[in-house]
């Protein structure tokens, strides 16, 4: 066995470790957006009870503290907000019929409206926990076993 040979098969072992670790990346940052989209909806529903801020001026102001640097598109307004790209269907859904609803109501009824949508992406959340423990678990395993199996064939 040359040393080249014995060089490509740890190639082909680290790349399959690090392809498992893409996995896991990939996990984390919906995982984060999850949490970011939480935030937000707690933040402005905070906004809207206690300062009946304008949704213009608040969107702005998020806008400025990067706030919404999460999401998708560099939108005008809330209601023209794009979900962020990692979430799945039925989220993205749920983001858009959120945001495309803001400014609807009286600041009570927004209120409600954006606490169904934090307990929506609350259940979001803690699926998605339950999905990344075992995505997790195997995800790195799987590549490495991919990358031993690859490294064996060049052998």
């Amino acid at each position: 066995m040359s040393f080249l040979r014995l060089v490509g098969a740890c190639f082909w072992v680290i790349c399959g470790w690090f392809g498992g670790d893409f996995f896991c990346v990939q996990t984390q940052a919906h995982l984060n957006e999850l949490d970011k989209t939480i935030e937000l909806l707690h933040r402005l529903k905070q906004e809207i009870f206690c300062r009946r801020t304008d949704l213009n001026l608040l969107y702005q102001a998020f806008r400025r503290e990067n706030i919404l640097n999460f999401c998708a598109s560099s939108a005008e307004n809330f209601q023209t907000l794009s979900a962020p790209i990692s979430f799945s269907k039925a989220e993205k859904i749920c983001f858009q019929e959120c945001f495309s609803g803001l400014g609807h109501a009286e600041a009570a009824q927004e209120c409600d409206r954006l606490e169904l949508y934090l307990q929506r992406f609350t259940q979001f959340r803690s699926a998605a926990e339950q999905t990344a423990q075992t995505r997790f678990a195997l995800a790195r395993r799987l590549g490495l076993g991919a990358g031993l199996a690859a490294a064996i064939l060049f052998l």
